[in-house]
């Protein structure tokens, strides 16, 4: 299965990259090579279908960055940027050609493509190559392309396993990383890699494209929480065991120390007491002028919050399909058992006790008194004490949050645990 990486450019990404690097479950790529991304750009069904290896190099490796293994070949080293001012720089020797010659050969004796095989083939190849093992993994994480974010909405369908978390950076941290970060021999200086021009940004529209991008993967993560996942990235580098723990329970894989720490390939990544945790090393505060935050505060304060995401032209039909899948839900549960718990005393809570009739047990919610005398609603500390068959989650798009503590810090079995499916 694949793990897309994602965020704004300078979004902070590679701190996540590298926190993921180590995990037994995990092999990442040690490249910013967004291959899978192409697929979400165009219907590319007519030269999968007919295993064309033509487009394969022209349209899938041509238009990425994948020939960046190549590079690496050439100048030997993997550029890590810390920080606006300081670059690792790790002696990386990667076998480019042998590496290529084993994906073509892997993908054609294949029987059939899907743009899931050729990526998960691609990644899987890469390890094996590299690592030289002839073992799997469970995910292989590569970072995606912002630029196509629009096209995010299609990875449910072209992508149905793959996971996707999304680092969320402060904006003004953003641009500040972007004009101020140093060019690597491996990149091309232009407005959309290092070394931005701040008239540029502001000229291209780009505090509005990620005003937009935010509020698209926020859109995304609460119609498919298990393929969605968004990080705070003040949350990544300064409360990151935490942090890594949710991303955890979300990829469904054992917290491991691993997690903690920034490495790649085992090596910790540090330098001049530098690292890509602990704090935030490219700030606003001390990189943009008083007028380039003003400029940036004023583009962010005036896009217009109902901006159009081009997601679907019909939400009313949506909407109309996702109610009636909740309702089929609520009945199919009332049928299969006798004592029901409701978590979250939300207006949903309501609408769905009334149809549960005497078989709702009771209703949890953070936020009574765990020495109140109410037996309608309580506090999730008296779960432990009352016996029930399920407890349905109603707070929609938190329901992995609301799962993780259930389990740790409530004590309350997982197959216990039920929250609503509403994906196509």
């Amino acid at each position: 299965m694949i793990i897309q990486i994602d965020g704004w450019f300078a979004g902070g990404k590679s701190v996540l990259w590298s926190l993921l690097d180590g995990h037994k479950d995990i092999y990442v790529s040690p490249l910013h090579d967004y291959t899978f991304s192409r697929l979400l750009k165009e219907d590319c069904t007519p030269w999968i279908k007919s295993k064309n290896l033509l487009f394969l190099r022209k349209i899938l490796l041509g238009e990425t960055s994948y020939y960046k293994f190549e590079q690496i070949l050439k100048y030997g080293t993997l550029d890590i940027s810390l920080s606006s001012e300081e670059t690792i720089k790790l002696p990386y020797n990667i076998d480019f050609y042998t590496l290529d010659r084993n994906y073509i050969n892997t993908i054609e004796k294949l029987e059939k493509w899907t743009p899931e095989i050729l990526i998960e083939t691609l990644y899987e190849t890469l390890y094996k190559t590299f690592i030289k093992s002839h073992q799997t993994k469970k995910y292989y994480a590569s970072m995606g392309n912002a630029y196509y974010y629009k096209n995010y909405k299609n990875i449910p369908k072209i992508f149905p396993n793959m996971k996707s978390i999304i680092v969320k950076r402060d904006i003004k941290n953003i641009i500040a990383s972007r004009i101020n970060r140093k060019v690597r021999p491996i990149d091309v200086k232009e407005h959309n890699a290092f070394a931005s021009e701040f008239e540029i940004i502001i000229k291209s529209r780009e505090i509005e494209k990620i005003v937009d991008y935010f509020k698209t993967l926020d859109f995304l993560s609460k119609r498919y929480p298990n393929k969605f996942f968004i990080v705070e990235f003040d949350d990544l580098v300064k409360n990151t065991k935490n942090t890594m723990k949710k991303i955890s329970n979300f990829l469904e894989i054992k917290f491991e120390e691993v997690l903690t720490k920034p490495t790649r390939d085992g090596r910790y990544l540090q330098k001049n007491g530098i690292s890509f945790i602990g704090q935030e090393n490219d700030t606003y505060e001390k990189l943009l002028t008083e007028n380039e935050v003003d400029i940036i505060n004023e583009r962010i304060k005036s896009c217009n919050p109902n901006t159009n995401l081009n997601l679907k032209s019909d939400y009313n039909y949506k909407l109309s399909k996702d109610i009636n899948k909740i309702i089929s839900q609520i009945n199919h549960i009332k049928e299969s058992h006798n004592k029901i718990i409701l978590y979250g005393n939300g207006n949903i809570c309501k609408l769905i006790s009334t149809l549960l009739a005497d078989k709702l047990l009771c209703i949890v919610d953070q936020k009574e008194a765990l020495d109140s005398e109410n037996k309608k609603v309580i506090n999730p500390l008296k779960l432990r004490n009352l016996n029930f068959d399920v407890i349905l989650i109603t707070v929609l798009g938190r329901e992995l949050e609301i799962i993780n503590d259930l389990i740790t810090l409530y004590q309350v079995e997982k197959n216990k645990i039920i929250s609503f499916n509403i994906e196509d």
